[in-house]
């Protein structure tokens, strides 16, 4: 109504309330729906034309059975060459898109979580490389002493042995 309290509604609005009740007819929306409180402002607005309407996405509400459903409400004047006459409240029940959308969510920050490890694994994975190079480098270069020594006696050894096979 122009007061902002519901004259009718449909059978299934009933069910969205999270408290059972038998009768809102009279009651200021706000009273019965907390997502209007405080628009009461946007609400006359619409009233007066001078908004086309309102829309309140994905309002999540527990329903009595506990179930957690996502609901869309759209307010629009009740006609629309004559605004002041009252409003039209729309709910649509978008829980399955509600839920997708939170599942997507769950699974893109599950996603970020793996790639955050992976990079860290990667990072790892760059220092352990850097460590192998440096063992690598510095065990060739410990060998490479003691080689060049032996190689030097064997060399040695050879012209003993070449010189004294000469001598015979």
């Amino acid at each position: 109504s122009p007061q902002l309290e519901i004259v009718e509604l449909s059978p299934s609005f009933y069910a969205m309330l999270q408290e059972p009740v038998q009768s809102v007819e009279g009651v200021a929306i706000a009273q019965v729906c907390w997502e209007f409180f405080g628009l009461e402002a946007t609400l006359e607005k619409i009233l007066r034309g001078e908004l086309a309407d309102f829309r309140l996405p994905d309002v999540n509400r527990i329903q009595p059975d506990g179930t957690l459903h996502y609901f869309d409400f759209v307010v629009m004047p009740l006609h629309i060459q004559q605004p002041g006459r009252g409003l039209l409240v729309i709910v649509e029940d978008v829980t399955r898109e509600g839920e997708l959308d939170q599942a997507m969510v769950q699974d893109r920050n599950r996603l970020r979580l793996v790639q955050d490890q992976l990079a860290r694994a990667n990072e790892e994975l760059k220092r352990l490389s850097q460590l192998k190079s440096v063992f690598l480098s510095m065990a060739a270069h410990d060998l490479r002493t003691p080689l060049t020594a032996i190689q030097g006696y064997v060399q040695l050894s050879e012209l003993g042995l070449e010189s004294g096979a000469r001598e015979e």
